[in-house]
């Protein structure tokens, strides 16, 4: 009989991949915090985990993108775009980057668990310390989002005043 052994070699997964797994630990670890602490002590304490997780991440992408630029953060979307997890349309204008989604898998996902409060912590709020941690000239807004019940994510992403390159 022939043994099969296992790899322990990583292999790359999505975002969306990630996410999911991340959803099957985080939803019930979640729901005991609520327990044990309250609904808004847990929103904190994992609102400001995955910050700081994001805030990471944006730094870690900042070092494959020394110009740390609106091109870079078009470019990361681009790919999110590329992979079919979410309609984006994106609009660079001069010294400002607007990226309108309409349709998103973490949404859904997120929606279909019944856990779209969650999913905003998880997914949606990583956005603006990640762009924090890429870079420290470029701004973030939201203005709408699938999470909360409007009909598509509304971003912009901005060079502030007066920042050297």
């Amino acid at each position: 009989m022939e043994q099969q052994t296992l790899s322990h070699e990583m292999q790359p997964i999505s975002i969306f991949q990630q996410r999911k797994i991340e959803l099957g630990v985080l939803a019930p670890l979640y729901k005991e915090m609520v327990n044990a602490v309250g609904t808004e002590t847990a929103k904190e304490i994992m609102l400001r985990t995955v910050s700081g997780l994001a805030r990471n991440v944006g730094a870690e992408w900042a070092k494959s993108n020394p110009e740390r630029d609106l091109e870079g953060i078009r470019a990361i979307w681009q790919k999110l775009a590329d992979g079919k997890v979410l309609d984006a349309e994106i609009r660079v204008l001069p010294e400002e980057l607007e990226i309108t989604v309409r349709r998103c898998d973490y949404a859904t996902m997120y929606g279909e668990a019944g856990l779209e409060e969650l999913g905003h912590i998880l997914s949606c709020s990583r956005d603006e310390p990640f762009t924090e941690g890429f870079s420290d000239r470029i701004t973030f807004s939201r203005s709408s989002c699938l999470l909360e019940g409007d009909e598509c994510c509304i971003m912009k992403y901005g060079i502030k005043e007066n920042t050297p390159k």
